[in-house]
């Protein structure tokens, strides 16, 4: 049990190395995006703040601060370094322990909890596991009958919002193009929608490209068959 606890996660036989940073890379980012967009949202209002306050005092008042030496580069390797560690440590038990008090804990700041929230369910939404979120992808009519946009099914439409309609409704997510963390939400009959064969992945990748990247037609039954 103590070896569960405190043993991190060793490199994989199969997969290579490579195979190994990437998964805990990619951990490491999962788990640590939400505070730090939180605390550097909280760093750019501190920062606003100060600014202000220093052009209100005298300038007697004023504390310069002597410039360092930059060293370009250093701060992307290190930071490189940071996400892995944070991902191996995050991946065993001992870890999770660890992730889940520092989330109580951030959740129960009063000011930061609001952004931390929000910023944590758009990285679990599109991070790691998008298809968890997101069902399949359709075409639906928009913002008339003669276009289509793509989005993503959420979920098939229940209570009030279904009850109004007499057709079974779904709950259709529009992102944006570049950013797909922000769109509409839009609820369409079943019978407007109209079933790609692409993985939800794919869906993400052809937005997020504003149209350039493009998955070869029948490519999520192909692996779905393999």
């Amino acid at each position: 049990m103590a070896d569960e606890m405190t043993t991190p996660e060793q490199p994989p036989k199969n997969g290579g190395f490579g195979a190994w940073i990437r998964r805990n890379l990619m951990t490491g980012l999962l788990v640590s995006a939400p505070s730090l967009i939180t605390f550097y949202l909280l760093y750019i209002l501190v920062t606003w703040l100060d600014g202000l306050m220093i052009r209100l005092l005298p300038p007697i008042y004023r504390l310069e601060i002597l410039p360092g030496v930059p060293l370009p580069g250093l701060g992307l390797v290190a930071g490189f370094f940071v996400l892995l560690v944070i991902g191996v440590v995050a991946r065993n038990f001992l870890g999770k322990k660890l992730v889940s008090w520092f989330e109580v804990l951030m959740v129960q700041m009063p000011l930061v909890r609001g952004i931390y929230g929000a910023v944590k369910q758009v990285v679990e939404a599109f991070g790691g596991d998008a298809a968890s979120s997101f069902r399949e992808v359709v075409m639906v009519p928009y913002p008339h009958k003669d276009s289509y946009v793509m989005g993503f099914v959420t979920g098939e439409a229940k209570g009030e919002i279904q009850d109004l309609t007499k057709e079974r409704v779904f709950s259709i997510f529009i992102p944006t193009t570049p950013n797909p963390t922000s769109g509409f939400l839009l609820f369409y009959p079943e019978h407007l929608l109209i079933r790609c064969e692409m993985s939800v992945d794919d869906g993400l990748k052809l937005i997020v490209s504003g149209g350039i990247v493009h998955p070869k037609k029948g490519m999520r039954r192909k692996k779905a068959a393999s």
